[in-house]
């Protein structure tokens, strides 16, 4: 590799700091230095045709020669500061303008860190700021980037020759930073080939970027990303602001075929992020990407409150989970998660659904898990899913209204054995849980031993449980429980009027619903207004193809025992 215009090789105990300024021409004033044939293509690709080649050499497993490399060696450009198999390196107070290359580079390094810099390399592909590469034990924080390309970059060795030399990047530390513009603000990849983990980055800003948060690398490339941490982020005026893709292809290359798991095949397992604001990303609040024969592992999302022209669009994952996340999309449904194994999510919600789309569409996600979540006024459609699949998702939790009002869950469809929801509209799923008025406010249901739906909490009027075939159980007990006065007076049971017409409660409470033969079309129990006290409780066993509805106001209990 070049020599860089500051730097050292097998050094100790380096300090590199200072008030001042340290200047070089743009990335454009080297390209014209440099000239044919080191210069971009229109593809993006910073390799002169001797390193090109000499990539797909290496790649294929030919002899290289002494030769080849120096000649290739010659179209590389150099790094602005590169420390190179380094130990206890301070880098500090500086202020870097422009630059051929990686700004600030750390290469098979050890106890390094990299504070209070001012870094202006933009504009100009390849220019990363800080670039800790196969290094570990390092520490970055406190620092300013505005770079024409990637703010702060783990690497660790790329493709054939990366896994050959096979040497991780691990332990770092990224903290109090701001990155305006870049294309990714903190990147990890897409040079993975040793590995990646042990990362932590927090309390930090993304602002004109095109990615904040970004975990991406390619077939073929190879290596382990693990055990990453992203906590306390604000991003504004992003393309995305969370990715994690096993797609990535940079300027000169091709996108990748499906190939069988082995060495080459990319790992994503054990990443957190959480607590991040995302407002008006260009393009996605959270693109997750993984591959259908390595999914992405076990990825947390927790606290995400984002605004995009599309929301959280994730595939092929494995124990994805999404807790406390409230994102906003122009189009699109606002979580749209398909071919996800062991999807758990928690407190999900969309700040201004849209007309038409619902706020979750699960697509191939058998087994799923939602609780806790709600719907604001305005929601059509809350779940949506493929036929079939809607008796395997499971629904459960309660959602206190002290936390926040007019919150809504949908119900455990797995407390309905043996039922078929749907609707025949085109734009939709085959199914769905339907409010008469749409104005579905606060349902939220759990897990009982027998029956899988527990309790429901409704919090506007006329929530209708109904599916195209009916609510079909063998028998069940059903209570409804108010904890505030919502309805005027006690209830009772009127087995004559519950045969044959869709109100059954009258007058005193407790009662019981005899086994009657239930109308296809009026439910068996209807509790309206003033029709059930606060106390009110109504027991009873519910025959096949039962329908239920009632007017409901805020803290009502419904239970299927």
């Amino acid at each position: 590799m070049p020599q860089p215009l500051i730097g050292g090789t097998d050094v100790e105990n380096v300090t590199i700091t200072g008030r001042g300024i340290l200047i070089t021409g743009d990335y454009a004033a080297w390209a014209r230095a440099y000239g044919a044939p080191p210069l971009p293509d229109a593809s993006g690709n910073a390799n002169g045709p001797l390193w090109q080649k000499l990539l797909e050499k290496l790649e294929a497993h030919a002899p290289v020669s002494e030769a080849e490399y120096h000649a290739a060696g010659k179209e590389l450009r150099p790094s602005f500061i590169c420390l190179t198999r380094a130990k206890n390196v301070l880098v500090e107070n500086v202020r870097i303008e422009g630059g051929p290359m990686f700004i600030v580079h750390l290469l098979y390094s050890e106890n390094a860190t990299v504070r209070n810099l001012i870094v202006h390399s933009y504009p100009g592909p390849h220019t990363n700021g800080i670039v800790a590469d196969s290094s570990r034990f390092v520490r970055i924080f406190n620092d300013y980037i505005d770079t024409g390309d990637d703010g702060i970059v783990i690497k660790a060795g790329k493709d054939a020759d990366g896994l050959r030399v096979n040497r991780p990047s691990e332990d770092v530390a990224i903290a109090n930073c701001t990155v305006h513009p870049a294309h990714g603000a903190v990147v990890i990849g897409s040079e993975t080939s040793g590995s990646i983990r042990n990362v932590v980055a927090s309390n930090s800003t993304a602002v004109d970027t095109e990615v904040g948060i970004r975990i991406k690398n390619r077939r073929g490339r190879g290596g382990v990303m693990e055990d990453v941490r992203f906590d306390n982020w604000t991003m504004e005026d992003v393309g995305k602001g969370i990715e994690v893709s096993s797609y990535y292809v940079m300027g000169g290359e091709s996108a990748t075929r499906p190939e069988a798991v082995s060495q080459r095949t990319p790992v994503f397992r054990n990443i957190a992020i959480s607590n991040v604001t995302i407002r008006a990303a260009k393009k996605a609040v959270a693109d997750i990407e993984g591959l259908p024969e390595m999914p992405i592992q076990s990825l947390w999302l927790q606290g995400i409150v984002g605004s995009g022209a599309t929301g959280l669009l994730a595939t092929w994952t494995d124990d994805l989970e999404l807790h406390h996340a409230e994102v906003t999309a122009q189009r699109g449904a606002a979580f749209a998660i398909a071919d996800a194994a062991n999807l758990e999510m928690d407190d999900i919600t969309s700040a201004h659904p849209l007309t038409g789309e619902p706020v979750i569409r699960l697509a191939r996600s058998p087994g799923a898990i939602l609780r806790n979540s709600h719907a604001l006024p305005g929601t059509g459609v809350f779940l949506s899913t493929e036929p079939g699949d809607l008796r395997t998702i499971h629904l459960e939790g309660k959602r206190s209204a002290s936390r926040r009002p007019r919150r809504a869950l949908m119900p455990r469809a797995g407390g309905l054995p043996g039922s078929a929801c749907g609707t025949k509209s085109a734009s939709t799923a085959q199914w769905l849980l339907q409010v008469l008025s749409g104005a579905l406010h606060s349902v939220s249901s759990g897990q009982s031993m027998h029956r899988g739906l527990r309790a429901m909490q409704i919090c506007r009027p006329w929530w209708i449980i109904s599916c195209e075939n009916a609510i079909q159980w063998s028998r069940g007990m059903i209570r409804i429980r108010s904890s505030s006065t919502l309805f005027g007076s006690s209830a009772r049971v009127s087995p004559s009027r519950c045969e044959s017409r869709s109100t059954c409660v009258s007058t005193t409470t407790p009662s019981v619903l005899p086994n009657a033969t239930p109308s296809t079309t009026l439910p068996v129990l209807r509790a309206t207004p003033g029709s059930v006290s606060s106390s009110a409780m109504v027991s009873g066993t519910l025959p096949p193809k039962s329908l239920i509805s009632f007017f409901a106001a805020p803290e009502i209990d419904f239970a299927l025992l």
